[in-house]
């Protein structure tokens, strides 16, 4: 295997950092739920199950991403076009449309982005192993 490129360094730990953030907001809206309780249970759980979903997929992405694992990179351009979608079909459609609509574009942008820099030939040649650096021969 090839030296990681610093983009796959990059995109891996900021999906551990995100899953890290997620996992400290699941605990204090936990415990600022104790202290509400006229806030509807049944939402608040789904909003954590969904939360410790996200994490998991977050934390499973970003360190097999660090480990070289091919799927990985499918899996988190996969999983995060699934989300920008689900996102798009859950906002709210308000005065804020403007805001969801901006949301949604820059979504798409970051999307975009990692996918060119996870699909790119320098991490092409990391997640499936080709040496880039050995001298080509013909035959």
């Amino acid at each position: 295997m090839g030296k990681r490129p610093t983009s796959v360094t990059v995109i891996g730990w900021i999906l551990i950092v995100s899953a890290v953030d997620n996992i400290l907001r699941c605990f204090s809206f936990w415990r600022v739920l104790g202290h509400h309780p006229a806030n509807p249970i049944p939402l608040s759980v789904l909003m954590i199950f969904v939360t410790v979903i996200a994490v998991a997929v977050n934390l499973v992405s970003g360190i097999f991403l660090l480990r070289g694992a091919n799927w990985s990179r499918w899996f988190c351009v996969g999983s995060s076009g699934i989300a920008i979608v689900i996102g798009l079909f859950l906002s709210r459609i308000s005065p804020a449309l403007a805001f969801n609509l901006l949301r949604f574009l820059l979504d798409l942008l970051l999307w975009g982005v990692m996918a060119c820099f996870l699909f790119s030939p320098d991490a092409d040649a990391y997640f499936t192993g080709a040496d880039t650096d050995a001298p080509k021969t013909e035959r």
